[in-house]
């Protein structure tokens, strides 16, 4: 509900950068989220497009202007593989993520977080977002949670384990 009012709140009161924004929204749906995404944010625009075969899903992702991630840290902590989509897409990410460790990634990555509950703060995220003050993720950040950095530090890690030395 707050990106559906932030996305309208910034439409009516800038109507030239809202005209350029449209949220392209894919995947499994209820049927209050979908009645929640029939809202009328115009000029922005939302488009749903229902859930995609994964190839579809990566392709809409890489020629997307932006992508948006969404995690409350009420609901959940965890980083999950979407995030890493969207890292990979090289696109900049905006994460309504704030508090969670999505939100943290996205933030050592180069993108920006707002509180997912937070109107304000989402509008004028998408505001800097169509400005295109928003970056792609930075690759040298990316590189912390590419392959082989991460299998690295879980052989590290094993290792330790086996040896029962502890983790630093």
């Amino acid at each position: 509900r707050p990106l559906i009012e932030a996305l309208g709140r910034l439409a009516k009161s800038e109507p030239e950068v809202g005209s350029r924004l449209e949220l392209v929204v894919a995947g499994p749906y209820t049927d209050a989220e979908l009645e929640l995404l029939g809202a009328d944010v115009a000029p922005a625009r939302i488009s749903v497009v229902g859930s995609l075969p994964l190839p579809a899903a990566l392709a809409l992702q890489r020629a997307a202007d932006a992508l948006l991630l969404i995690a409350s840290p009420a609901r959940s902590q965890l980083a999950n593989l979407k995030l890493f989509e969207y890292l990979v897409a090289g696109r900049p990410v905006l994460a309504l993520a704030e508090g969670t460790e999505a939100g943290r990634i996205v933030a050592e990555t180069g993108g920006e977080v707002a509180r997912s509950d937070d109107v304000g703060a989402i509008a004028r995220a998408l505001g800097r977002l169509l400005q295109g003050e928003i970056p792609p993720p930075s690759s040298d950040r990316l590189r912390e949670y590419s392959y082989p950095p991460v299998a690295e530090r879980m052989a590290d890690v094993v290792e330790r384990a086996i040896a029962r030395r502890p983790y630093p």
